[in-house]
């Protein structure tokens, strides 16, 4: 994470409420930083930036180890940096594969992500596209194989959407609970 300071208040948060699972935006770590044991106690898999010292820059999904087993196993990992020009350490998905314990596997699809601010049109309209086209992808509707699968998706949408990037709604509607600007 970004300074020692930010990476004090990430594994106090951690260790004060011991979540499961921990999806992590703008963790400005370098390919060298991003390994599986970066935070204490969880399993981590990253989309890190190439160009770290840029703000916004890489994600992570973190799943809790207890007594020296993951909580569960990741398949399907996508990250951004192989999915689209300009999502690099942008976006990161995975399915998390839960034991079973009615002897049918119970599974998650985890998926973090961080949209650039307003001002970046050149990497955030591809990365809204990439993201959208993904979530897409994985809704039943679309893949009748992904039916039962629970979806979350967690990030920064840096919140103020251009009228020409809500394509999938009205955006008369949306003004009001996305302060839709112009």
């Amino acid at each position: 994470m970004v300074g020692d300071i930010r990476r004090k208040d990430v594994c106090d948060l951690i260790e004060r409420y011991e979540p499961d699972i921990v999806l992590i935006q703008e963790t400005a770590l370098k390919e060298h930083q991003a390994t599986h044991d970066v935070l204490p106690g969880y399993t981590t898999y990253h989309d890190f930036c190439p160009q770290a010292t840029r703000a916004g820059k890489g994600v992570a999904i973190a799943i809790k180890i207890n007594n020296g087993i993951p909580l569960g196993v990741l398949s399907n990992i996508v990250v951004g940096s192989k999915f689209c020009k300009g999502t690099a350490g942008r976006f990161i998905s995975a399915d998390l594969t839960l034991p079973a314990k009615s002897g049918k596997r119970q599974a998650i699809e985890l998926t973090s992500f961080h949209v650039p601010q307003m001002g970046n049109q050149t990497e955030r309209v591809p990365m809204l596209e990439s993201l959208e086209t993904h979530l897409q992808a994985g809704d039943p509707i679309n893949s009748p194989d992904r039916a039962g699968i629970v979806r979350i998706a967690a990030g920064d949408g840096n919140g103020v959407y251009a009228r020409e990037e809500v394509t999938y709604a009205d955006s008369t509607k949306l003004r009001t609970k996305l302060s839709v600007g112009t």
